[in-house]
């Protein structure tokens, strides 16, 4: 079945798509590649070969002071380990659903400070990555909140719940 003439799609729809496309793969990519590494990182510092790393100029007054221990590298190993399968999926995902710019550059940082978390050599270190992280979160939670809301409304069969987050729900 082709479209009408009519209905053809634009140079400039085309050049959204593959931005779009460009953009949802080079998230994907990121994504498992900072897993990749993580699933490395991790396996160097449980067999105790990862020297720390410090480095004192990045943020102000306390630096940032990586020392993972074996424990500590077993969680990176886990967390990177899963973030690989993610970045892929995240590519056709990410596609479907018309995710903007924002989620696809936050989730590879998402990452990035879960592989931090563990491997904080000192408590300021610590609560960096930690805040990353929660701020990281939030913003990918608050653009899939408001995704999932407009798109209830726009969209048959769909009716925003008691709690606003938008669950589809069947016809009856």
């Amino acid at each position: 079945m082709t479209a009408p003439a009519s209905q053809s799609p634009t140079s400039s729809t085309v050049a959204r798509r593959r931005d779009r496309t460009l953009g949802c793969v080079a998230s994907g990519v990121a994504t498992a590649a900072v897993g990749a590494f993580g699933v490395w990182a991790g396996l160097l510092a449980i067999l105790g070969h990862l020297e720390p790393v410090n480095i004192d100029w990045l943020l102000p007054l306390a630096g940032v002071h990586v020392a993972p221990d074996p424990l500590g590298g077993y969680f990176i190993a886990l967390t990177g380990a899963v973030a690989v399968p993610v970045g892929v999926y995240t590519i056709g995902y990410a596609r479907r659903e018309h995710l903007g710019p924002v989620p696809l550059t936050v989730l590879p940082l998402f990452v990035v400070a879960m592989l931090l978390v563990p491997a904080a050599g000192t408590v300021s270190t610590l609560l960096y990555g930690w805040e990353l992280m929660a701020v990281a979160s939030l913003i990918c939670h608050q653009y899939g909140y408001m995704n999932t809301i407009t798109t209830s409304h726009e969209s048959p069969g769909c009716e925003a719940t008691s709690s606003g987050c938008g669950i589809p729900q069947e016809v009856t």
